[in-house]
């Protein structure tokens, strides 16, 4: 059984330690399986994030599975570059589109601790259309209030939750986007494609006027990762138009970073400090910390 599911009627009601604690028991066993050896320290990682082991994330990104395939195409931020607040550069930058894209580090729930002060602004920003990778068909029913063990893995982390709860308190009109198929192992779009496609379908479509913000995992938000085109690219710049189109990328270990030298005992930096510099895309922007690693 997936190391994930243990103990599924207590995970569903609420107490994921006993998902947690019944891993850890077979542990043993899951090490030596062909099916399950390579992913279970991943997965026992994740809990310990849901369960809130701080570091735990970190641990999870050094895995050899999380290392970077290829060279990074990321470049030095200028020493000449002035840090600013990120909630500030974002207010303002969002006000020149109707789409914002947040490339979250799924390992990291760190990186999410701006999530409800950007809500905030992004809703006084006209922006009332909250879609999440994360988020499963559940957060679209008319009698969702607010996010249980069904509503997307991720949001096991109490962090997004606690986000989500804002989100739905605001007013936000909650969309899932992602797909459980996976196409042909030709098609290396297919899933970038999809989620772009129902994007549109439920926000731009039905509301042509519609301000949407995205958090999205950091691999399918990032230009220099996605495969062929990006999900933005695919079936969102037609709606909105290259010119307008803005993409924050949070890269997840640089955040951390400045998380950690500032607020990491309470997970919450509101006062974090990002550059932002153009990107080889002239309608793109990236966000970094300003610390270095």
């Amino acid at each position: 059984m997936f190391p994930g599911r243990l103990k599924k009627d207590a995970l569903e009601a609420g107490n994921p330690l006993a998902t947690y604690a019944a891993m850890i028991d077979l542990e043993s066993q899951y090490r030596q399986s062909k099916i399950f050896a390579g992913i279970y320290s991943e997965i026992r990682f994740n809990f310990e994030e849901f369960l809130g082991l701080p570091l735990a994330g970190v641990q999870a990104m050094s895995l050899p599975a999380l290392h970077r395939k290829t060279p990074s195409m990321e470049t030095p931020i200028p020493v000449s570059y002035e840090p600013e607040s990120a909630l500030k550069v974002i207010e303002r930058e969002a006000g020149k589109t109707r789409l914002v894209v947040f490339g979250e580090e799924h390992h990291l729930p760190q990186t999410r601790s701006l999530y409800e002060s950007l809500l905030r602004v992004l809703w006084r920003q006209g922006y009332h259309y909250l879609a999440a990778e994360a988020f499963t068909d559940e957060v679209m029913r008319t009698d969702f209030k607010y996010p249980d063990y069904q509503s997307g893995y991720y949001l096991l982390d109490p962090v997004f939750a606690s986000a989500v709860r804002v989100a739905k308190s605001t007013g936000y009109k909650l969309v899932a986007y992602d797909t459980t198929e996976r196409g042909s192992g030709v098609d290396a779009s297919f899933r970038d494609r999809t989620q772009a496609e129902n994007i549109k379908a439920r926000t731009f479509d039905r509301d042509p006027q519609a301000k949407v913000f995205i958090i999205a995992g950091r691999g399918h938000a990032s230009e220099e990762t996605a495969q062929d085109v990006s999900f933005a690219e695919l079936a969102i710049w037609p709606v909105v138009g290259a010119n307008e189109y803005r993409r924050f990328i949070m890269n997840g270990m640089r955040i951390f970073a400045a998380l950690l030298a500032t607020a990491l005992s309470s997970w919450v930096c509101p006062n974090a400090y990002f550059s932002f510099w153009p990107s080889s895309n002239p309608t793109s922007i990236r966000v970094c910390t300003n610390r270095r690693i």
